[in-house]
């Protein structure tokens, strides 16, 4: 409304300078000085209307330029449309800014239109008719529209759709007003000649009838004339309708069906004119956007808006939709008593997709497609609230994440997120919100839940859980819930507690998970490497023969037994072509190999009752002269049962069949361990091991 407001102030000022012009000079003169004259005026006041416009960005300006440019042209011919368009012309590019290409054009395109009407309105001495007037002034300023293109970006649409319907509006009728002005001026003049014309009509009644026949031909000719201006106005009109790069269709508001629609809303909604044409408009309507379309179009029709932009949905007769950014506006058409609904469509498909896909990014977890923390938050107020008691929050935790990542890598660690994501959509029921926290964390919100249905639910997903597996690996969930009944509970006090229910069955169900995944971890690497298997086997042994040889207690040999099997639990998480390489490894490769200990470490720190054991594993590669790896351990600063088993672990390397070469003699080996006795071994130990095992 106070775009409306700031235009008919500027138009207001180009009314007042008609009115001044109407009593200096008139369209008919042929003085040329006269026209010039009257362009200077008009070009005037499109100056002062340039100074006082409405600005709707620096150097984005609307004043009343055009009206006056192509008035001038229209009534005062060429030299007066020449005179105005080149005072308003410097004035602009003296304006700058991103409009100034716009404004150049619409300039120079309503001086050219209304000389050309002057040139093709041969008697121009006849009234201007107001369907004349509405006409260039609608082609005048739907040029202007067309010419918001050249705005940069998003500029042209965004300004067509601000701007569009007030231009079609206002500018007009303000060419009809003004060159009324003009017309009733030039026939006062016009009733003074004729006044003129009859004194010498009574002296001369030969001359008299003279001028009347001269007058007949000079109608029919003025007829003729504005029967071919006519013709030319509808081809422009329809050149405009049917080549506009946006969709347009008019409707008929008492029946709601199209009466006229272009090819590119054809286009859009994927039907042919012929068949749109005298179609309901709900019937290419989506049903969901049905009622609020009604009540949009039955306020402005009513007047209770003046415009309606939005987004809606068209349906195709594949069933494809498309959605569209629809500006409604109703007006008259001259000769036409009753309203019609032009809408100006536009194709918003792809851009609704986008949008769409982003809000699907935003609200999801990408790995698993559940609904991520941001959402669970955001629903979680949204679903605090009594008419969703009793409310239900089940906190789950996946058991062995970390271990399953540390051990078959983070591929299936996510592969064991995306099927535990399954088993909750599976379990749950479809009104049900299932969400991922992060890590290893899923949540469920069960709104008009009471304890004993969701104590339900939870044994449906475990049951589930107990069918699945990802690869060799079981599947263990630690569930915690808590249910809110009355408003008065804190959400955040009933999240608290299921979050505490959850916890405190992983102490129970998470070491036996554990455990259960370390079997599976030997197993699996037995299965990728048989040889592997026999090594440990062969090394736990000679580790128990060692452990008598030097006095350590019964549990002492246990445990040294078991870090033999174990020792090599890291190379899970090693390249199974990297393992059964039959020749040298690259650099890469034997850094990858370094990182077994490691590995082994993490894994069997996880269980509490292999701490200790985790820390041998991690120490069976370092050297007595302290080069070794991964933490450069020296002499006693190494473990003894990482010592032991260093000696036993290179000793059977070297007597055994491996992938990179053959068996070493027994005499060989030994003589290499004692060549490496104060380097690599610790010397005592490889003393006792020679003698009361190997040559026993």
């Amino acid at each position: 409304m106070k775009i409306f407001f700031e235009l008919i102030y500027n138009l207001s000022i180009l009314v007042s300078i008609s009115i001044i012009s109407g009593f200096i000079g008139h369209r008919g003169n042929k003085d040329w000085s006269r026209s010039l004259f009257q362009g200077v005026l008009f070009g005037s006041a499109a100056v002062i209307g340039m100074l006082n416009p409405l600005v709707l960005a620096p150097g984005l300006i609307f004043d009343g330029r055009s009206v006056m440019i192509s008035l001038s042209g229209i009534f005062f011919g060429p030299s007066a449309a020449a005179t105005a368009g080149a005072m308003a012309l410097i004035l602009r590019l003296l304006q700058g800014g991103v409009g100034t290409t716009m404004g150049v054009l619409v300039i120079i395109s309503s001086a050219l239109l209304g000389t050309l009407f002057y040139a093709l309105n041969k008697n121009h001495d006849c009234e201007i008719k107001m369907g004349q007037l509405l006409y260039m002034g609608v082609i005048v300023h739907v040029m202007m529209i067309l010419f918001m293109f050249t705005l940069p970006g998003d500029g042209g649409i965004n300004t067509i759709k601000l701007m569009g319907m007030p231009i079609l509006i206002l500018y007009p009728l303000a060419t009809i007003f003004i060159g009324r002005i003009i017309n009733e001026s030039n026939q006062r003049r016009r009733t003074i000649e004729e006044l003129r014309e009859s004194e010498k009509k009574l002296s001369n009644k030969n001359e008299e009838l003279n001028v009347a026949m001269e007058e007949l031909v000079a109608i029919e000719e003025e007829l003729r004339s504005q029967f071919e201006e006519l013709q030319i106005s509808e081809e422009r009109f329809r050149t405009i309708f049917e080549q506009s790069p946006i969709g347009i269709a008019l409707i008929d508001p008492s029946t709601g069906r199209f009466s006229k629609v272009n090819s590119k809303f054809a286009e859009i909604t994927g039907r042919t004119i012929d068949e749109l044409i005298s179609t309901h408009w709900k019937t290419i309507t989506h049903p969901d956007d049905v009622i609020n379309d009604m009540t949009n179009t039955t306020l402005m029709y009513h007047k209770k808006i003046n415009g309606l932009n939005m987004c809606k949905r068209y349906i195709r007769p594949n069933g494809e939709i498309v959605w569209a950014s629809v500006t409604l506006a109703y007006f008259k058409l001259e000769g036409n008593a009753n309203l019609s609904e032009i809408s100006l469509v536009e194709d918003i498909t792809k851009r609704k997709q986008m949008e769409l896909e982003l809000e699907h990014l935003i609200f999801h977890d990408q790995l698993t497609g559940l609904y991520n923390r941001r959402f669970f938050e955001e629903e979680l107020k949204r679903l605090d609230v009594e008419r969703n008691y009793p409310l239900t929050i089940v906190m789950s935790d996946v058991n062995g994440l970390k271990l399953v990542n540390d051990s078959f890598g983070h591929s299936i660690g996510d592969e064991l997120l995306k099927k535990v994501a399954m088993i909750m959509k599976e379990g749950c029921r479809a009104d049900d919100i299932v969400a991922r926290l992060g890590g290893d964390e899923f949540i469920i919100l069960l709104p008009k839940t009471v304890n004993y249905e969701a104590e339900q639910i939870v044994k449906r997903l475990k049951a589930i859980a107990l069918q699945e597996k990802v690869g060799s690996i079981d599947i263990s969930i630690s569930i915690g819930l808590e249910t809110k009944y009355k408003s008065g509970e804190p959400i955040n006090e009933i999240l608290k507690k299921a979050e505490d229910h959850m916890y405190k069955n992983k102490l129970f169900e998470s070491p036996s998970m554990r455990g259960k995944t370390i079997d599976t971890i030997i197993s699996t690497l037995h299965e990728k490497n048989k040889r592997e298997e026999q090594h440990s086997h062969r090394v736990s042994m000679l580790c128990q023969s060692l452990g008598h040889s030097i006095g350590l207690s019964d549990e002492e040999i246990q445990e040294l037994k078991s870090i033999g099997l174990l020792h090599d639990i890291g190379k899970i998480a090693i390249d199974e072509n990297i393992l059964n390489k039959p020749g040298k490894l690259t650099k890469d490769e034997w850094e990858e190999i370094k990182r077994h200990p490691e590995v082994g470490y993490r894994i069997l720190s996880t269980v509490n009752h292999m701490s200790e054991m985790a820390e041998l594993v991690l120490a069976h590669h370092e050297r007595w002269d302290g080069s070794g790896y991964p933490k450069g351990l020296e002499r006693e600063q190494i473990p003894l049962q990482s010592r032991i088993i260093s000696i036993v672990d290179a000793y059977d390397a070297m007597t055994s069949v491996r992938s990179y070469g053959s068996a070493m003699p027994k005499k060989d080996a030994i003589q290499e361990l004692k060549k490496n006795a104060g380097t690599q071994f610790d010397p005592e130990i490889v003393k006792v091991f020679i003698e009361k095992v190997l040559e026993k």
